[in-house]
């Protein structure tokens, strides 16, 4: 059996470029992963599928054929768009256009390729694979993957330079602090607080690496990097199990959710009662002290301080 029978169908090619297009845009307006968890496929994969087929499908539908011929301006468009957002991102700090204007960077990159690859893939002189069986099953599925797997890392890795490059450019004299803040944005004033109010030599709590903690302050090897030579301690649970085990000075981190908090609930760590020598807490807007408390009883429900560190 060959593609033939497919090729008298080539609605179907036009719609899954159409839908792509969607889920894409749905991602970037919600969140990245926003179709993967709803609908259970990721937005990416029918990316991947969408440039198999264009690969080896005829282009007769006249809808198909108007889709192609207005790529060209769909990719301008989008391309006009992409980077005048990655400017307003690198001069101002990270994430600032989610929190402002609500949509996602790293979506919008997939968007962009996805209209270059529309625009470019029926250009390229290949040989049509119209002769292809369905004993050769596994070599389209290879397709897929390898395709899959060149949009991933291409949009993540766009995404990065594009905004990194263009930041680069535009603070040319900005310090290291400045530099870093706009890399990780408060992520960065939390690690510079930790650093600036606990010895060399401190034992340190860290929150479980699960949602919504697990990108940034519960990723142990990232923390590590920011707070070295201090001996990081963490446990795989949303409750420290025993804090009257650990030894007198150990600190532990207070951080609310970070990355993904909107999508699996925004809440404090850690999530329970502790007695503590003393709290101290982080100013929202620096990563300067706001307040230190003495004898202090932590209660997780009390909201207000969301970033800081308690002493045991």
């Amino acid at each position: 059996m060959k593609l033939k029978v497919l090729y008298q169908k080539p609605f179907i090619l036009t719609f899954l470029i159409a839908i792509t297009y969607v889920f894409l845009i749905l991602d970037t307006v919600k969140y990245p992963g926003f179709i993967g968890k709803h609908f259970l496929v990721d937005a990416r994969i029918y990316f991947a599928i969408s440039a198999v087929l264009l690969f080896i499908w005829p282009l007769k539908s006249r809808l198909l054929k108007f889709i192609l011929k207005t790529s060209f301006a769909t990719m301008a468009g989008l391309l006009l768009i992409y980077v005048w957002f990655s400017v307003v991102e690198a001069t101002h700090y990270a994430n600032y256009v989610l929190s402002k204007y609500h949509f996602s960077l790293e979506g919008l990159i997939y968007v962009l390729l996805f209209s270059v690859m529309v625009f470019i893939v029926p250009k390229i002189e290949i040989q049509k694979l119209a002769k292809v069986e369905v004993k050769n099953f596994w070599q389209v599925i290879l397709f897929l993957f390898a395709a899959y797997t060149v949009v991933v890392n291409v949009g993540g890795s766009l995404k990065t330079a594009s905004v990194s490059d263009i930041y680069v450019i535009l603070h040319l004299k900005d310090s290291y602090d400045q530099k870093m803040y706009d890399e990780w944005g408060d992520f960065y004033n939390y690690m510079h607080f930790v650093k600036n109010n606990t010895p060399e030599n401190a034992n340190i709590v860290i929150p479980p690496q699960i949602e919504p903690w697990w990108t940034r302050s519960g990723n142990l090897r990232l923390v590590r990097y920011f707070l070295y030579p201090r001996n990081l301690i963490q446990y795989g649970t949303e409750e420290i199990p025993d804090v009257k085990s650990l030894p007198q000075g150990t600190y532990i981190m207070i951080a609310w959710g970070e990355w993904g908090c909107d999508q699996y609930g925004c809440k404090g760590w850690p999530e329970q009662t502790i007695k503590t020598k003393e709290a101290i807490y982080k100013n929202p807007n620096s990563f300067g002290v706001k307040e230190i408390k003495e004898n202090f009883l932590y209660n997780p429900i009390d909201t207000s301080n969301p970033f800081g560190l308690l002493k045991l």
